[in-house]
């Protein structure tokens, strides 16, 4: 959902949802694949429109797919990874980027 500024045209309101739904019969099975909501919140880093969240948006993107890439994912795709190996992966990724790209700037 999208709200617009009448005055201008400016993002006011953003929002995301995963769409495929919630999977609620996957709770505290740590199967659920992450992967589809996390760089949905990245993206909306971008609508923030400043430096800092636009660095996490594209670490957070990159960590997600280098992760993929080294065949660290959940087993629906192919991968061996529960939900939280996954997800403490994407952390690992992205404070590396970061903490990196702070130390170049």
């Amino acid at each position: 959902m999208l709200g617009f500024d009448s005055t201008a045209t400016r993002v006011e309101t953003v929002m995301a949802e995963a769409p495929h739904g919630t999977a609620p019969s996957l709770k505290g099975s740590n199967i659920a694949n992450p992967m589809v909501m996390i760089p949905a919140g990245a993206a909306l880093l971008t609508h923030v429109g400043r430096p800092k969240t636009d660095r996490a948006s594209r670490a957070t993107l990159e960590a997600v797919f280098e992760a993929v890439n080294k065949g660290r994912a959940t087993s629906d795709l192919g991968g061996q990874s529960t939900t939280s190996k996954f997800t403490e992966e994407l952390i690992r990724g992205v404070s590396a980027k970061l903490e990196v790209w702070s130390a170049l700037a």
